[in-house]
């Protein structure tokens, strides 16, 4: 089992999202990776989105915790937290999804819905398996910021 972690970055209404392409396909993901041994989820956090977006976060709560076991990869932990851009940091270039909007379809792991649905007060949420069959590869344009 691999321990991923995940961040929610919101942006003026909108979640960032990395374009990464995994065999062969783009995919859109919530900024995040593989926690390495001997690193803590935050440490692993603020370095994945560092190397993913050039963007330094602090992280905040920790939102969602899920697993994905599916049948054609090893089984992950995917731990989701709140982030918050560091001061004077700029998205520009980089990609906004709307929670709510279709693009979230596309986004792994699959739960901009949930997240579209939840408050910012709401109390950290066991998902389950969020394994969905075919999820991932981008089908339709995602905004980017300006």
């Amino acid at each position: 089992m691999t321990v991923n972690v995940r961040a929610v970055i919101w942006v003026a209404g909108r979640i960032l999202v990395h374009r990464v392409r995994h065999q062969g396909e783009e995919r859109l993901t919530l900024p995040g990776g593989r926690v390495k041994e001997r690193e803590t989820a935050e440490q692993a956090l603020v370095r994945e989105v560092q190397e993913e977006t050039g963007l330094s976060v602090t992280v905040g709560s920790l939102r969602y915790v899920a697993e994905v076991v599916s049948p054609f990869s090893t089984q992950k932990l995917e731990l989701v937290f709140a982030a918050h851009l560091d001061p004077a940091q700029h998205v520009d270039g980089l990609d906004l999804i709307d929670p709510a909007g279709h693009e979230r379809d596309f986004v792994l792991p699959p739960i901009l819905d949930v997240i579209a649905r939840d408050t910012p007060e709401d109390a950290a949420r066991w998902l389950g398996n969020i394994y969905t069959a075919g999820v991932g590869g981008v089908r339709a344009p995602c905004y980017k910021s300006s």
